[in-house]
């Protein structure tokens, strides 16, 4: 099953009606083509829309089996887990979790008490799209004689501070009316999300987990809260950052910016690429960029809007849907993976050589925080909430959410364990 929430992030890894030349739309259909002759079974993807979760939800609950495999987001499927819904993908025969054509990194971030009831894989396009980078707009970065970002990632330089004093210098009052606005040049074209995708991208996450794989609090730390406190400084004023939820004409309005070479930075979803594609001035990918040199990796958030696999309990064909989920998910490796990332990013969106490799770390370093996807006591939201009421004061918000935030993570963890029973 596979939904549809938005025209821009519907579904197209699934089914398709057949060959048409578009890269993404034949991959799949080769990929499903080659398991319907080999099982002599026909895969078939039923659009569950806005309403998923409670179609899913209804048709368990009916008893009915009709779906081997659901592909809600991240947020409807957490709340399926927690109702006892799903199975524990590591129960499920002929399912290889180890194998590189499914997520390792979230398969480890997403699991409670070493019960996976969702994760990503190469059978799904939609997590790829959904993973946070930085876009830079090369004329600028030309015009302003600043130094490439490329090779601040090759020389691993690519710091947060280093970003912030780039835009800074950029940030111009275009027309002379002495207000900072969308008519003007800004260092960074930019979103509520972002304070997210930069906090987790210094390794910070809201929620981690202990050695029995049970979640805790973890982000009022000193490393972590100096880091939000640069985030909010820098996202929240107008001279050098704008947001799309503050502009008129909402995201296309900030888009536009870019497109007309009035940003330096964008910090957005891989999404967003593809839909720059008519962009006339060249531009670039790099990762989320390091807190300092002391960061090892980089990393790359995952919107919680993103699909995601699960099974329902209702399935009663395990070794069935293992043996063919498993070569679905191994087939798409070669096909589906190659046509979106080595052909529809590299060579029709992107601009450069550089900009392959950089995609390279970008997806090599996806991260997911289950505090995102469960949002125990509003903690999830936080960061965006701050940005909404224009507030830096983390430590005040904090503060009153702690409290319900780990009574709903007990819960949660308390629910598992009794579906274990």
């Amino acid at each position: 099953m596979k939904g549809s929430e938005w025209a821009e992030w519907a579904s197209q890894d699934i089914d398709v009606e057949g060959i048409t030349g578009e890269i993404i739309n034949d991959a799949v259909y080769e990929r499903n083509a080659y398991v319907e002759e080999k099982y002599n079974v026909t895969v078939t993807g039923v659009e569950g829309g806005m309403n998923m979760a409670q179609v899913i939800k209804t048709s368990i609950s009916a008893g009915d089996y009709e779906y081997d495999v659901v592909t809600p987001n991240m947020y409807d499927t957490s709340s399926l887990a927690t109702q006892g819904l799903l199975l524990d993908l590591n129960t499920i025969p002929y399912v290889d979790l180890k194998q590189p054509w499914w997520d390792q990194r979230a398969n480890s971030d997403l699991s409670i008490n070493n019960k996976l009831y969702m994760t990503v894989s190469d059978l799904l396009i939609m997590p790829n799209d959904a993973t946070w980078l930085v876009i830079f707009n090369k004329k600028l970065l030309e015009d302003f004689k600043l130094e490439n970002p490329y090779s601040l990632v090759e020389q691993d330089k690519w710091y947060f501070d280093t970003m912030v004093e780039m835009s800074q210098g950029v940030a111009r009052d275009l027309n002379g009316d002495s207000v900072m606005d969308e008519k003007d040049i800004y260092g960074h074209i930019s979103q509520f999300e972002n304070a997210s995708g930069f906090v987790l991208g210094f390794g910070e996450k809201v929620v981690s987990k202990d050695e029995n794989d049970l979640p805790y609090l973890s982000i009022n730390n000193d490393r972590a809260v100096g880091a939000i406190e640069k985030v909010m400084a820098f996202m929240l004023d107008r001279n050098y950052s704008i947001n799309f939820q503050e502009v008129p004409g909402s995201y296309l309005e900030t888009q536009k910016m870019f497109e007309e070479n009035r940003g330096l930075f964008k910090t957005t979803a891989i999404q967003v690429v593809i839909r720059m594609r008519n962009m006339e001035t060249d531009f670039g990918v790099v990762p989320m960029p390091k807190l300092d040199e002391n960061q090892k990796e980089y990393y790359n958030f995952v919107h919680p809007t993103t699909s995601c696999i699960a099974i329902p309990i209702t399935n009663n064909e395990l070794e069935r849907t293992g043996i063919i989920l498993e070569d679905l998910t191994a087939k798409s490796r070669y096909t589906l993976r190659p046509a979106y990332y080595d052909v529809s990013l590299n060579y029709k969106y992107l601009r450069d050589e550089e900009s392959v490799k950089m995609l390279d770390l970008v997806l090599d370093g996806r991260m997911y925080d289950i505090s995102q996807i469960y949002n125990w006591g509003g903690m999830g939201n936080i960061f965006f909430d701050m940005m909404q009421s224009h507030s830096s004061d983390f430590s005040s918000l904090y503060a009153k959410r702690e409290k319900l935030t780990i009574r709903q993570m007990e819960e949660t963890v308390e629910a598992y364990l009794e579906i274990d029973e």
